[in-house]
């Protein structure tokens, strides 16, 4: 399970998380507090992000992430909580 929390608005999304390697994982959405409309709920519930961790540290990891839906590719920097 990942949990991810959006500082800012304090809203938190639940994914599942399931490892390929050391590097890659999947993503599938499974809930949020956000009030996303109903369009945009179906489409994040049938969404899988194919991630790929390319560098990091102790404090945090870069990672790529494309998705089975949408052609571009999201490249960010997640903070490990410590």
């Amino acid at each position: 399970m990942q949990t991810e929390k959006d500082e800012k608005t304090g809203n938190v999304a639940k994914l599942r998380i399931k490892w390929i390697d050391d590097c890659n994982y999947e993503l599938k959405f499974i809930e949020s507090t956000f009030n996303f409309p109903d369009s945009i709920l179906q489409l994040q519930k049938a969404e899988i992000l194919k991630t790929k961790i390319v560098g990091g540290t102790d404090d945090y990891y870069l990672f790529e992430s494309k998705s089975n839906i949408l052609k571009n590719v999201l490249k960010d920097t997640m903070w490990i909580k410590k």
